[in-house]
Parts: C-alpha cells; sequence; structure tokens
C-alpha cells in the first residue's frame, strides 16, 4: 500500500511539474497587467488597435489606413483553440473607395503536429492557399498559390 501511496504521489509531483504557464498574446508582447485595449498613439507608426480578452489573449485587431484620402478600415477576429492557437479569421474591411465599400474574407487554418501546415482563404477573385514546409523545425518554404474565380484573373 505504501508502494502505490508514493508511486501516486511521485506521478503527481511529475505532472505539476510539467505543467508550464500557457504564454498568453500580452505576454508575448510584453504587456503587463488586466490589458483589454490597446490604442496607438497620434505619432505611432502603427495605427492598428488590438482587443484582448480577460485571459489576454488577442481576439480582435482594428486597423485604419488613410492614402490619398481613401479611408480604410479593417476588421479582424480571431477564433481560436484551448491552447490559443489561431484556427480561424474573419476579416472585414470597410472604405470609401468607389470600387470596394465592403470586403469580406475568412482564413482557416490547419495545423500538423503543431505546426501550421496551410491556410485556405478566398476574396471576390481568387481562392488562395498558403503551404508551409518544415524541415527540423524550421520552416524552409511558404508558397502561395492563387485560383482565379473569372477569366479576368490569373491563376498563379
Amino acid at each position: 500500500m505504501k508502494k502505490l501511496v508514493l508511486f501516486i504521489c511521485v506521478l503527481i509531483l511529475i505532472q505539476s511539474c510539467n505543467t508550464k504557464k500557457k504564454e498568453t498574446d500580452l505576454d508575448k508582447m510584453g504587456l503587463k497587467g488586466d490589458v483589454i485595449f490597446v490604442m496607438p498613439d497620434v505619432w505611432s507608426s502603427s495605427d492598428k488597435n488590438l482587443e484582448f480578452d480577460n485571459n489576454g489573449n488577442l481576439i480582435r485587431t482594428i486597423d485604419y489606413f488613410d492614402y490619398d484620402n481613401i479611408i480604410t478600415l479593417t476588421e479582424t477576429s480571431f477564433i481560436k483553440d484551448n491552447s490559443n492557437k489561431i484556427i480561424g479569421e474573419n476579416e472585414l474591411m470597410y472604405s470609401d473607395d468607389n470600387d470596394r465599400h465592403y470586403y469580406a474574407m475568412r482564413k482557416k487554418y490547419n495545423y500538423d503536429n503543431d505546426k501550421l501546415s496551410n491556410i485556405t482563404y478566398e476574396n471576390d477573385y481568387y481562392d488562395f492557399i498558403e503551404k508551409y514546409k518544415y524541415e527540423d523545425d524550421k520552416l524552409v518554404e511558404m508558397k502561395k498559390e492563387l485560383y482565379a474565380k473569372s477569366k479576368k484573373a490569373e491563376s498563379s
């Protein structure tokens, strides 16, 4: 009986040593505290606003861009799994450009052994697939394929 209790205690000890705290997006950015929203100041080179959940994980970005008096606002929401890996992304773009007022794109992330293997998404003109190749745990190639939806555009 003593050996069984000792064995269980050793298993609990090993398990508790193996569990490390999951790094949040706030941790990765070096931000501390209960941050829920980051808005850059006027002098910042980034116009991207960042929104975090209560656990410190990035859930949405809002990007404002003004070029030649054409204003574009892009809102991106992230869908994550329990390990904080991005598995989906919804992007909405609003613009006062004459050609495009509203634009939506959904991305789907696929993994192979915890490494990003491909991202698939589409817009009005193309279907996209980004493929990632690894050697010895290092990314060695990223390939983007475009499949045109109309004869006006070309696949590559």
